[in-house]
């Protein structure tokens, strides 16, 4: 019989990326935007419109479920046939990504939970990208990661 060993907290956390090519954009222009994790995790990506209205982006357009460690993922995902355009002005609209190791399970991002996060974590534009840990991604150990991104979407 093999003694309890606890698992202990990884000493590398999840780290999430997401690189836009620019934050300030207008109706009609066409999203393309990578993301990239340090460890393989399940990826959900929501965007909060300026009325608060939530979009979670569907699967066809991310890819594969999991993203691998290392991997850089183009979204949406080549082959797809799948593309992301902006339709209507908006200002201070947000992308929220968030990966899980080990997969999202009960701990998947609902859209009031995603407007509560842009709104808590909305940035100037000047500020480009935030990257940060949430308090639910710091109790989960490192297993989690979100980054936000804002946007301005001129008529």
């Amino acid at each position: 019989l093999q003694p309890y060993v606890p698992v202990a907290a990884p000493t590398d956390p999840l780290i999430l990326q997401l690189s836009v090519p620019y934050v300030e954009v207008k109706v009609n222009d066409l999203l393309e935007f990578d993301v990239r994790a340090n460890r393989r995790c399940e990826l959900q990506i929501l965007y909060v419109e300026e009325t608060k209205t939530v979009e979670e982006l569907p699967p066809e357009v991310l890819g594969p479920a999991f993203l691998e460690a290392g991997e850089t993922r183009r979204i949406p995902y080549p082959g797809s046939g799948m593309q992301l355009r902006f339709d209507t002005p908006g200002k201070g609209e947000t992308m929220v990504a968030f990966c899980r190791e080990g997969g999202l399970g009960d701990k998947r991002i609902t859209g009031q939970g995603a407007v509560d996060y842009a709104k808590d974590r909305f940035q100037p534009l000047s500020r480009g990208l935030v990257i940060e840990r949430t308090d639910t991604v710091a109790r989960d150990n490192g297993q989690s990661a979100t980054n936000v991104v804002t946007f301005n979407v001129q008529p």
